[in-house]
């Protein structure tokens, strides 16, 4: 049967492959503050599988992130977008972190625009055309009022110009690997969220790739954490 959110958060985890049946102490934390039921029986063999499939690879560690999301209206305008590079292709120019994975373990799947190209070409279409029409300014916070309102004019643009593209859903367990980055990164959205969601994302990295991305961010390696669970936010720990 369907579990049950007590809120909508995340839980985050940088370093090796976890062993899919002995997760850090911080996800069992989130999940009785978030969960009403257990994930374990979908996650558990996801988990398995993307160790699996990375490995393959000749990858050992990578990014996790469990979100959960209530049902809310923030998603019933597309969010057409393309994910950035996490990586600094100067210097790890072997990076393996021009591609990202997927899933969805409870509610509506990932949107996808099967015309790749056309996409991203109406993507920086539109985007340019954006800044070029906002006013010059200098950003005063970090959260800047000015660039949430372009964001929000490229949102709406995009979804009238979208309107009648050819869309591919993922499904309930699927796991989609794909490319991330402006030059060819997969056009996708959120789904409408009518319901409890929960979705797994996973970005794979070398281990000098991942501790400079956390270098960057001031936390240790490896490193858990999670966001949006009352009375814990922005709660870690050292693995």
């Amino acid at each position: 049967p369907p579990i049950a959110l007590h809120n909508s958060s995340s839980w985050t985890y940088t370093g090796p492959f976890l062993p899919p049946t002995s997760l850090p102490s911080s996800f069992h934390t989130w999940h009785s503050q978030t969960i009403s039921g257990s994930l374990l029986p979908t996650l558990t063999p996801l988990l398995h599988l993307i160790s699996s499939f990375l490995s393959s690879a000749n990858l050992t560690h990578y990014c996790l992130t469990i979100r959960a999301a209530r049902a809310c209206d923030d998603f019933n305008t597309p969010r057409w977008h393309v994910d950035d590079q996490f990586f600094n292709p100067s210097s790890t120019p072997t990076a393996k972190g021009y591609w990202k994975l997927c899933a969805t373990l409870q509610g509506p799947g990932t949107l996808f625009l099967t015309n790749g190209a056309q996409a991203r070409k109406t993507l920086k279409a539109v985007t340019a055309a954006a800044r070029k029409a906002a006013p010059r300014h200098t950003c005063s916070a970090v959260r800047c009022v000015a660039c949430g309102l372009t964001s929000e004019a490229v949102r709406a643009d995009l979804a009238w110009e979208m309107r009648g593209a050819e869309v591919r859903q993922s499904s309930l367990g699927e796991a989609v690997f794909f490319r991330i980055g402006g030059r060819e990164g997969a056009v996708h959205s959120e789904p409408p969220i009518c319901g409890d969601r929960i979705f797994v994302n996973v970005v794979p990295g070398t281990e000098r790739e991942l501790r400079d991305l956390m270098g960057r961010w001031g936390v240790g390696y490896p490193r858990a954490w999670s966001w949006g669970v009352p009375g814990a936010i922005g709660v870690g720990e050292e693995e």
